[in-house]
């Protein structure tokens, strides 16, 4: 149900693959790694503290990084930005060197960023906004409030169409947003928000969980509504503010379902079309960044807490090795 993917779909630009190299977001180490694809030796690391996420062109040619910045505590002792980013760095794949940086400013904190049809770059931040990049211009040409003071969104994700784009951060709604009209249409509710959104290859579904009762949940992105929920099996019983189930990706083929447990230290793997059903794999503290293998046999997993990728064999659901990647990556991708 959720598998079809063409050759040129957006899913596939937002969800790249390849066997070039592969790169990675450390996080904790503030830094960019490029690392060999096959072996994992890290080739190249560009230190850019505070950076979160990244995101590849649809050529293959340039990767994109949001530096966030630094989360921290006030003096009221409530968590904020104490050294907000106000970049997005742009690096050259083939060299593995930066060749310019796009100013967000006055926004703040720049984290999700995904492509449109026309190769915009779309990008959220931290200061309530989603904001449009152009990114042969290398700046940010416009942006909009989103209306989230108390929890801003920080993860997005756009439909296959690419004419709608859907971000969350912590709290209580999935922001459905017209990239056409510039405006929000609606808002999926859902208690205590999530921080994960997916698309599906299809085009048409979203993939995210329940904070709350750890439930995956299925969005429609045609009707903008969920339509199946399924149990969520081996997560532990975390505090709901806590990092439980946060991130989901699938194969390129759409034959697989990867999601991780933060808190619980393990990845999943699931059937496409019934994914209640799957299987619980034990592999470090704080999984976080999720890539498949070009050949879609091997999953990787990003442990953010402890410095190691664990790779897992698809066909058995077994962990077949480890290898020390950075210092705590949270986002991986092959290109």
């Amino acid at each position: 149900m959720m598998q079809t993917s063409g050759p040129a779909s957006l899913w596939a630009t937002n969800n790249p693959s390849g066997t070039a190299g592969l790169m990675a977001v450390d996080k904790v180490g503030g830094a960019i790694l490029f690392m060999d694809p096959d072996s994992l030796a890290v080739l190249s690391s560009i230190a850019i503290p505070g950076a979160h996420e990244m995101a590849i062109s649809p050529d293959h040619r340039f990767g994109y990084v949001a530096q966030f910045g630094k989360w921290g505590r006030n003096a009221a002792g409530i968590g904020t930005l104490t050294d907000p980013g106000t970049l997005i760095w742009v690096l050259d794949l083939q060299s593995r060197a930066v060749i310019g940086q796009i100013d967000t400013a006055p926004h703040i904190g720049p984290h999700g960023m995904k492509f449109d049809c026309e190769g915009r770059l779309w990008v959220t931040f931290e200061s309530n906004a989603l904001g449009l990049v152009d990114t042969a211009a290398l700046r940010l040409e416009q942006a909009w409030n989103l209306g989230e003071p108390q929890q801003p969104p920080r993860i997005l994700e756009i439909n296959d169409h690419g004419t709608k784009l859907y971000c969350s951060g912590k709290g209580d709604d999935i922001i459905v947003f017209d990239c056409a009209s510039r405006r929000i249409l609606s808002r999926i509710a859902i208690a205590g928000g999530v921080t994960s959104l997916t698309a599906a290859p299809d085009g048409r579904h979203l993939v995210t969980f329940d904070k709350i009762n750890q439930d995956l949940l299925i969005v429609d992105m045609d009707e903008d509504r969920i339509v199946s929920r399924h149990r969520y099996h081996g997560a532990v019983l975390s505090n709901p503010k806590a990092s439980r189930a946060i991130h989901a990706r699938f194969s390129r083929d759409g034959r697989h379902l990867a999601t991780c447990n933060y808190a619980g230290g393990t990845a999943h793997l699931h059937d496409v079309d019934n994914p209640a059903d799957h299987v619980t794999i034990p592999v470090a503290k704080g999984p976080q960044g999720l890539a498949f293998s070009h050949d879609c046999r091997t999953l990787y997993v990003a442990n953010h807490d402890c410095g190691i990728i664990t790779l897992i064999d698809v066909a058995t659901s077994r962990p077949t090795g480890w290898l020390p990647a950075g210092t705590g990556i949270e986002a991986l991708s092959f290109f």
